[in-house]
């Protein structure tokens, strides 16, 4: 587990389960009393599954594009101190970077499309986590 990932920080989980699937027997089997849930149908069902797919689709363009942005420049001075540095067994000394001006504005942009759905969509998880206490 992460430093920002703790027990202690993950103490509030609220699911919203998916009715068209009529799965909510086998989720609570699951979930049990641990997390509060409810079902959501129809149109918010669709809203939040669009907004999830969403969200995982530009988050994964964000990383795609912010990888190709930036390049950090290592020179090893050996053959063994490069294979070591590509196997994260040494530490890589960084003489500069590379950037790409383009896929650094395509990472930015993905980053601020990324940011906008996932708070949408925590205000909406919010508003059925309140309206369900």
């Amino acid at each position: 587990m992460s430093e920002f990932h703790t027990e202690a920080k993950h103490d509030k989980h609220f699911a919203l389960i998916y009715g068209s699937f009529k799965t909510e027997a086998k989720i609570k089997d699951y979930i049990g009393n641990q997390i509060r849930y409810i079902v959501i149908q129809d149109r918010e069902e669709q809203r939040i599954s669009s907004m999830v797919a969403s969200a995982g689709q530009i988050g994964a363009m964000f990383f795609d594009v912010s990888r190709s942005a930036v390049y950090n420049i290592g020179i090893a001075k050996s053959d063994l101190e490069m294979l070591l540095m590509n196997l994260n067994l040494a530490h890589a000394t960084y003489h500069g970077v590379i950037i790409c001006p383009h896929c650094l504005d395509k990472a930015i942009q993905a980053g601020e499309e990324h940011l906008v759905i996932l708070k949408d969509l925590k205000e909406a998880i919010k508003q059925h986590a309140t309206a369900n206490i």
